[in-house]
């Protein structure tokens, strides 16, 4: 049975006795084209439009499929557009909830996306020190401003197609170095990928990665007032927890926090491969 956190879904992890996915273990296909709406959702890209005439709709990259071949994470993906993804997001607030679950079991089921989305890395980025990162989400931020992330959510861009099995690294390592750090801080073979998961509100695909930095707690906090993507995080509210277990369990557990809806799950599971699922589960009262 999948495992849902804050309605995150675990689709994969990396079979035992393997505990990640370096880019060695990534095999990606490319199908060629772009990947549009369904033309019965036709209606959905038009209520998107007409909602937000002058947004820019910019190239992304979608998942087709996932699955596994003994511990080779087999990826199919594919050019989309965001109008084609952001359309069916919006959408599905108000879609009846059977059609959903429609849509959902497919993945979940088959391990095939019935719709585009947008490929995307959620990194939790551990310091020199052995402390992990967490954020606030800009206010501007059109997905769950002023919530905390940890550490922060890159989307796989077409550039990044370029770099074979690396792509999922390559995106990894450039949104901790653009919001984080500075260029080539952080190398693709500094990232390892622990989980495939799926946000279920929108349907959208994350792949969990563990980012391990050379930077202390003291630099990165330092630093990332002066990353190239700071705007992404409220100012001054980059904050370095210590990778302990009775404190990272009450931090999961703090009701006066609002979390980005992998943030929970993303320490959950680095929890479990510090500290072993059986602690792990006992610290949290599971």
């Amino acid at each position: 049975m999948a495992r849902i956190l804050d309605g995150t879904i675990e689709l994969l992890a990396p079979l035992a006795p393997a505990t990640a996915w370096s880019f060695n273990d990534v095999q990606v296909q490319l199908d060629p084209g772009s990947w549009p709406l369904p033309d019965e959702y036709e209606w959905m890209r038009r209520a998107w439009q007409e909602r937000h005439p002058n947004e820019i709709s910019g190239r992304k990259v979608a998942i087709r499929s996932i699955s596994q071949s003994s511990n080779s994470l087999v990826v199919r993906m594919i050019r989309t557009e965001w109008k084609e993804v952001r359309a069916l997001h919006e959408a599905l607030t108000s879609m009846p909830s059977s059609h959903q679950q429609d849509l959902l079991s497919q993945i979940l089921e088959v391990g095939t996306f019935p719709a585009p989305n947008i490929a995307s890395i959620h990194c939790i980025v551990e310091t020199s020190d052995g402390a992990i990162v967490l954020a606030q989400r800009g206010r501007t931020t059109p997905y769950h401003p002023l919530h905390w992330a940890a550490s922060l959510e890159e989307g796989l861009e077409p550039i990044d197609l370029a770099s074979g099995t690396a792509v999922l690294h390559v995106a990894a390592a450039r949104g901790v170095n653009e919001e984080l750090l500075y260029p080539d801080a952080v190398q693709p073979k500094d990232v390892i990928l622990r989980r495939v998961a799926l946000e279920s509100a929108i349907l959208n695909p994350a792949f969990v990665a563990h980012v391990t930095v050379r930077a202390s707690s003291r630099e990165i906090i330092e630093l990332a007032g002066q990353a190239a993507d700071r705007d992404e995080f409220e100012p001054r509210t980059v904050q370095c927890i210590p990778l302990e277990l009775q404190l990272l369990a009450s931090l999961l557990m703090d009701p006066g926090r609002k979390w980005h809806p992998t943030a929970r799950y993303r320490i959950m599971v680095l929890m479990e491969a510090r500290f072993g699922e059986a602690k792990t589960v006992a610290a949290l009262g599971l």
